[in-house]
């Protein structure tokens, strides 16, 4: 009885996969249909590395102590980025102050250093002299006396035999916290 139990169940699988074979259409190469989509597959991908420098992309974990720089390890660009709300207002309301002077920027790291000459300096943005063509949109690094930045460049002139580069700050960082923007005086 075991005997005939066991192939009667055999004789109604095969039975029932054969008759969902007919029943199936024929898969062309143009339209195959996954039946089960993983759980994997379905959830969007999130990033692993979420914090890294704005301009030489390194990756850092941002860690509150009293030994924290706020620079980069790699390239020593400031790590805090700034906030561009209403930077069309922004643009208009900023004072911005007549400055010279020379500085060096980078436009990769590691790389060698190209010279800037300061036209004018703002809290979100700096506009300088160079020898070299930089398209918009450009990443680069600044080295200045009194602060360290990774700008954007936003736009750019030629004049008389130099160009003249407009940016906005990505990340900055000031020696001076106070003072450099405002002066109060009695």
């Amino acid at each position: 009885m075991r005997q005939q139990y066991d192939a009667f169940l055999i004789g109604k699988i095969l039975h029932t996969a054969d008759t969902a074979a007919e029943k199936k259409p024929a898969a062309s190469s143009s339209a195959i249909m996954p039946q089960h989509t993983p759980r994997h597959a379905i959830q969007p991908y999130t990033a692993v590395i979420r914090h890294y420098c704005s301009f030489c992309k390194t990756p850092y974990v941002p860690q509150i102590s009293p030994y924290q720089t706020g620079h980069c390890l790699e390239c020593a660009s400031p790590l805090h980025l700034l906030q561009h709300e209403n930077l069309k207002m922004a643009r208009r309301t900023m004072m911005r102050i007549n400055i010279t002077g020379m500085f060096d920027f980078y436009l990769y790291w590691p790389g060698k250093p190209f010279k800037g000459v300061f036209q004018d300096l703002s809290p979100t943005g700096i506009r300088f002299l160079s020898s070299m063509a930089l398209d918009t949109k450009d990443i680069i690094k600044i080295d200045a006396p009194n602060f360290q930045a990774v700008a954007e460049v936003t736009h750019r002139q030629h004049a008389n035999g130099s160009i003249s580069v407009g940016t906005r700050f990505i990340a900055v960082k000031f020696e001076q916290l106070y003072g450099n923007f405002v002066s109060l005086e009695a």
